[in-house]
């Protein structure tokens, strides 16, 4: 089973990170804690992407300049995200864009493709503090394939339990998350509808939220070594595998005066 459930809506974290990328997923990648940025920020830039945000820190664009597409996001006069618009000048059949409602108890997404018709839905039912304790996924035009996630916190408003049933309302994986503050690491557990282990990691942030080290159920280590603007806001980072050096990245940011 692919480690990535479809279509869940990372904004259960937070819009600077948003992206039409599965919910756990993010979940999976950054240890469950947004990443947000110091200051005033105009643009992050690098030799590939380049983001923009308004004024209200909002992200407003986001554009791979090597593939060629950019994503979109629209505000309405409240602050929340009503669209994102997805677009690919080198493939318009992966154009897409997904509109968004809210209530008092809910919100819902619905994605439409390039040629404008509804191929997904997404429902987040929230409780009174306004956390979402369950997400429902329609999937195809028709909206025949259904699967649900109910998600359990802690007294801290932490994330410890995902269940994902799939149609039939037939359980499928669920992620069992542990925190350990006096370390500062955070583990977490995918197992099977028998209880097996699919993957665990072990994972620890540095100061500023960022992921430093994660380490799989195989025993391989992920470690990533950041260098910070005088806001403490990342300039350049270097990604290790089990000790040796894999990639560098820098990205420049433009803040607003």
């Amino acid at each position: 089973m692919n480690r990535v459930i479809p279509l869940i809506i990372l904004m259960l974290l937070t819009w600077n990170c948003f992206s039409q990328k599965d919910f756990v997923g993010e979940i999976e990648k950054i240890g469950l804690t947004p990443h947000k940025l110091h200051g005033q920020v105009i643009k992050l830039e690098s030799d590939w992407y380049e983001v923009q945000y308004d004024s209200l820190g909002n992200k407003v664009l986001d554009k791979n300049k090597k593939a060629k597409n950019q994503t979109s996001y629209f505000y309405n006069l409240t602050n929340q995200l009503i669209k994102i618009q997805h677009f690919d000048s080198a493939y318009s059949g992966s154009n897409y864009h997904i509109n968004f409602f809210y209530t008092d108890s809910s919100e819902i997404y619905i994605v439409h493709n390039s040629t404008g018709e509804k191929t997904d839905s997404v429902i987040n039912v929230k409780n009174s503090t306004g956390q979402i304790i369950r997400q429902e996924q329609y999937h195809g035009l028709k909206s025949k394939e259904k699967h649900t996630l109910l998600l359990v916190y802690d007294t801290m408003n932490r994330i410890i339990q995902i269940e994902w049933f799939g149609t039939k309302n037939r359980l499928l994986h669920k992620w069992s998350i542990k925190y350990d503050d006096i370390n500062g690491s955070i583990e977490w557990v995918k197992t099977n509808r028998e209880g097996g282990i699919n993957e665990s990691h072990i994972i620890k942030l540095d100061y500023y939220g960022n992921r430093i080290y994660d380490l799989d159920e195989n025993g391989k280590l992920l470690e990533w070594v950041y260098e910070y603007d005088v806001l403490n806001n990342w300039i350049k980072i270097t990604q290790k595998i089990n000790g040796k050096i894999n990639s560098t990245s820098e990205r420049k940011i433009i803040y607003r005066k």
